[in-house]
């Protein structure tokens, strides 16, 4: 009997970016997953160091971290972004930065 095959994942989708009125580059956050993690009144996960103990994949991690609001500079110095896709990531940011005629690296994200 041959064992089944597991579903191929295809890729994570990036986040759009959003300037957060302080200057910051930071990816749009979704309120649904804003709400489960404790900013609404559903609170399902308050602690995001359980979350880190638990083994996902490194790209869910990295659609994760957009999806909470993450800042772009931050988000590219975590470990699921080193690499292609915390390059594109940043290419994507820089020329964010442009359009809006912001700095890169802000002082107020180090």
């Amino acid at each position: 009997m041959t064992k089944p095959k597991a579903p191929t994942r295809l890729p994570q989708p990036d986040q759009p970016l959003v300037d957060d009125g302080r200057g910051v580059v930071r990816f749009q956050e979704n309120t649904v997953v804003r709400a489960l993690l404790g900013r609404g009144r559903l609170g399902v996960v308050t602690d995001l160091n359980l979350l880190a103990q638990m083994e996902f994949p490194e790209e869910d991690w990295r659609q994760f971290n957009q999806l909470i609001g993450y800042s772009v500079c931050g988000a590219c110095d975590l470990s699921c972004f080193e690499g292609k896709p915390g390059d594109r990531v940043w290419r994507k940011m820089e020329a964010f930065g442009k359009k809006f005629k912001m700095s890169p690296r802000p002082e107020a994200d180090r």
